[in-house]
């Protein structure tokens, strides 16, 4: 078993924040992890990680993935309000992962209106569907399929994206005939959500995700329904108020690592904040 030692973070925080969902916990504290056609599980003892998986996972690839190579005392040393904080004590070591372009296109299109574990259960009958037959550690996992492999728009159906399916298999045809995703990679954040937004299903929040936690655009900052009420709730005094004057609010206030003051915030929320 391969291990890395860590510092200021937290795996479980990390994984169950609602930012990854291709993955599977078991009772013996391991996550099985999917990105693309790379497979591995991964657990943590103290500051140890314990890991092992398919050829491509080594070291080099967990620092990545899991953003440890960068400093988070340094990123969040502007979050000074009581409420961030109070998030920061609690889930300290929640780092973003570094998730692959299209399976977090996907993950994300899947999202609006919906709950965690449908979105994982949907992306898990995708990879059923769609991906490749893979045996990892005595187990059959299949791959997340690329948007060449999701050609069936009835089979899309049965995976329980709802309406969702279209709007996938939409993204799919598009990408056939013009793959883009390269240069999405390699846009600033507005360029890169400019051409996100063509895509039918990505509006702005979606498209929000995709820059923070697959393009790692630091200044994203998703907003929802539940993140406008959370600053609602949080920080204006419970006075309803625009989607305009929420994002002017963040920009003035939360600082170049916003998006991950998002995270911080959203993931307190659901736990603590009725």
């Amino acid at each position: 078993m391969n291990q890395i030692k860590v510092t200021d973070f937290s795996l479980k925080h990390t994984m169950e924040s609602g930012q990854f969902f291709l993955y599977e916990k078991q009772k013996d504290g391991y996550y099985y992890i999917i990105q693309n056609d790379n497979i591995f599980k991964i657990k943590q003892e103290n500051n140890k990680l314990f890991y092992k998986g398919t050829k491509n996972i080594n070291k080099e690839f967990i620092t990545h993935f899991f953003s440890l190579n960068e400093d988070l005392q340094e990123q969040t040393k502007t979050f000074e309000d009581k409420i961030l904080t109070t998030a920061l004590e609690k889930y300290w070591g929640l780092r973003h992962i570094k998730q692959d372009l299209w399976q977090c296109m996907v993950g994300f299109v899947c999202s609006p209106r919906s709950s965690i574990p449908k979105i994982k259960n949907n992306l898990k009958l995708i990879s059923q569907t769609f991906g490749t037959k893979i045996e990892f550690d005595g187990k059959i996992f299949h791959t997340f399929p690329t948007y060449k492999q999701i050609n069936d728009l009835e089979k899309l159906n049965q995976c329980k994206t709802g309406y969702r399916a279209r709007f996938i298999y939409s993204i799919c045809q598009k990408l056939k005939e013009n793959d883009n995703l390269t240069q999405i990679k390699q846009e600033n954040y507005e360029n890169s959500k400019k051409l996100l937004l063509e895509f039918l299903g990505i509006g702005p929040k979606v498209a929000d995700c995709i820059c923070l936690f697959a393009l790692n655009h630091k200044e994203s900052f998703p907003i929802d329904t539940w993140i406008k009420q959370i600053i609602e709730q949080l920080y204006l005094n419970k006075e309803e108020t625009t989607i305009k004057n929420i994002q002017n609010f963040i920009k003035n206030n939360f600082g170049e690592n916003k998006g991950l003051a998002q995270q911080y915030l959203f993931h307190w929320a659901r736990h603590n904040l009725k």
